[in-house]
């Protein structure tokens, strides 16, 4: 009925919990989550973005935010730089592993005191305040359903895309990058069973997840950038800031002269493409 008549936006969903506390706002009900920001020391250059944005962007109910960098002098040097902050932490791991298996490592340390994680890595930072009410309604959902990843920026190179039948503005991609390393929510213990079936680096993952032709839900897009992209108003992320190791100005240009202006980034260091 409410999405038939289309007043969903103007809905809020209760249950009895939401009567036992006060509560301050519009995000009732809040389920807890960690930003896990995943990186290397040699994008260290990009570390204060993606935490600054982080800070000023995220909701509340973010309660830590995990940077995940290799093992190494370089690592720890670049996180020093960062003032003490108890909501802030410092994952390692070892570079000799692959990229599943360094998430592995990762998404099971961060689970022994999480359920969820949004997940992204350095040059997806965002640009503006997520929609806190819709991302803690999404949260609900995926605790109360078997979705255990749910991409935040959706994709038109995929076999196959669907409305979804259980959760407004969100779409079911079949096959191509219906899983792909972009930003997500995720349900980490779910996630530690589906990555122990590859051992691939990043590209490789991707690669195997194309030939695999999974089906995943993803957060509609209207919002057109380069080739595949469909971002949305939601999460508004940079997807992704860098390529091949460059800033890709020629697809965010507006959005990545604002935020090396904000952090002192020269983009000259880099280049641009």
């Amino acid at each position: 009925f409410i999405l038939d008549s289309k007043i969903r936006k103007k809905t809020r969903f209760l249950d009895i919990k939401d009567f036992e506390k006060n509560h301050n706002g519009q995000m009732i009900n809040q389920i807890n989550f960690a930003y896990v920001i995943y990186s290397h020391s040699s994008f260290c250059d990009c570390w204060d973005m993606a935490i600054g944005q982080a800070k000023e962007c995220l909701p509340k109910n973010c309660k830590k935010i995990y940077l995940v960098s290799d093992d190494s002098q370089d690592t720890i040097d670049a996180f020093t730089k960062f003032k003490i902050d108890e909501n802030l932490v410092l994952l390692t791991y070892d570079n000799k592993q692959k990229y599943t298996n360094r998430l592995i490592k990762v998404f099971k340390e961060v689970n022994e005191k999480f359920d969820f994680i949004y997940f992204v890595h350095e040059d997806m930072p965002l640009t503006s305040r997520v929609d806190q009410v819709y991302l803690n309604t999404l949260l609900h959902y995926m605790n109360n359903s078997n979705e255990y990843y749910i991409k935040l920026v959706d994709t038109n190179y995929v076999d196959d895309k669907q409305e979804h039948d259980s959760f407004p503005d969100l779409v079911k991609n079949f096959g191509g990058y219906s899983f792909s390393v972009q930003a997500s929510l995720l349900k980490p213990d779910y996630m530690v069973s589906f990555l122990t079936n590859f051992n691939e680096d990043i590209y490789g993952l991707e690669q195997m997840s194309i030939e695999s032709n999974f089906r995943f839900s993803a957060v509609k897009g209207d919002i057109k950038v380069g080739n595949y992209l469909l971002g949305n108003n939601y999460f508004p992320h940079v997807s992704t800031a860098i390529s091949k190791g460059k800033w890709v100005t020629s697809e965010w240009n507006d959005e990545i002269s604002y935020l090396a202006q904000k952090y002192n980034i020269d983009i000259n260091i880099r280049g641009e493409i």
